[in-house]
């Protein structure tokens, strides 16, 4: 059931099909998927986010399974932030999100990354997606208390990149 087709760049016909997967992943209402990523969507496709913003996208044997939103921090150089990760339930643990958190520390590493950051809900509907971000290297630093509302903390994770020299 893997998905082993490469890890590509959103364009506007993929919208409605990842508005479907954020609401696969049950964190998202499909009027709160519109709003908020159809909306980041929306202003990445009209280059009204600014450069930096990236959203990518694997694909399944028929439509998008999973997706990544991303952008480097407009403060601080060399600082990027996964704003959003999402794959269908089907293909949890078949790699697919591992692959797509590979392509954005690849795309971040590319273009100047030394640091980055995963924040995320304390909620249990996010305990999976915490245990993965570990998994993958990532380290928990942070956690703000009740920053999304009240009994829902906002978790930070890290990871430094490396840049070897050749």
């Amino acid at each position: 059931m893997a998905s082993h087709k490469p890890i590509r760049a959103v364009v506007s016909a993929d919208s409605e099909a990842l508005l479907r997967v954020a609401v696969a992943t049950s964190l998202f209402k499909l009027g709160e998927a519109e709003q908020l990523l159809g909306g980041v969507l929306r202003e990445l496709l009209d280059g009204s986010l600014g450069p930096g913003h990236t959203a990518r996208v694997a694909d399944g044997p028929f439509a998008p399974v999973g997706w990544t939103y991303f952008s480097q921090d407009p403060h601080e150089e060399g600082v990027w932030e996964l704003w959003w990760i999402g794959v269908v339930p089907e293909y949890h643990g078949h790699g697919v999100g591992a692959r797509l958190l590979a392509d954005f520390e690849a795309l971040a590493s590319q273009n100047g990354a030394r640091i980055l950051l995963i924040c995320t809900s304390s909620t249990e509907s996010t305990a999976r997606a915490r245990a993965f971000y570990v998994r993958q290297g990532y380290e928990q630093v942070g956690q703000i208390p009740e920053f999304y509302g009240p009994g829902d903390d906002k978790v930070i994770f890290w990871k430094r990149i490396t840049h070897e020299l050749v």
